[in-house]
């Protein structure tokens, strides 16, 4: 097997991208479900997009005001988003690297290097995204921190660019695909 000819699934049989690609959705589904659900009491006018607004808190000044407009029960719920996301943060980025690879399959050789650089960009999100959770997560314990919350802004933004690029790519690739048929 050439591990490279499919990267970064060069490991799964071809025949199984699909069967793969099928229960990644449906867990990604289910953890984006459950979290947009726990996030609901961490929305506040200091924190308006709930937990993705304490990942770019940036400041000490920022992170205090956010955490200071939790209340126990959304503390709670931080703590388990933040605890899911160790697994959400392997799903998201094989499903967005899948996908790309999949999609890129379909149409000619010219996307196969584009899906490759993308999948393996986003699956960067998984180190970063972990690194934030820390940052995160020991502000939840200690209090505000200004590095804390500098440490995951810094690691939140590649992250999220890179799930852009990847968004954007499967959007292209995948109406390529519709346009071809």
């Amino acid at each position: 097997m050439n591990a490279t000819r499919d990267f970064p699934f060069g490991w799964i049989a071809p025949d199984s991208h699909r069967r793969v690609f099928a229960g990644l959705t449906l867990l990604l589904l289910a953890m984006t479900v459950t979290l947009s659900a726990l996030d609901t009491p961490l929305k506040t006018d200091a924190a308006p997009l709930g937990i993705i607004s304490f990942e770019f808190a940036r400041t000490l000044e920022v992170s205090r005001a956010m955490l200071a407009s939790w209340n126990a029960e959304a503390v709670h719920h931080a703590f388990l988003i933040q605890g899911l996301d160790f697994l959400y943060l392997l799903l998201y980025p094989a499903w967005f690297a899948l996908a790309a690879q999949l999609l890129a399959r379909g149409l000619t050789p010219k996307w196969k290097k584009p899906a490759q650089i993308i999948g393996g960009l986003v699956l960067l999100c998984a180190p970063l995204d972990a690194v934030e959770n820390i940052g995160l997560i020991l502000q939840l314990l200690g209090g505000p921190e200004g590095s804390y919350a500098a440490l995951a802004y810094y690691c939140a933004m590649p992250k999220f660019l890179f799930v852009i690029m990847a968004a954007v790519f499967v959007l292209i690739a995948g109406s390529a695909r519709l346009l071809k048929r």
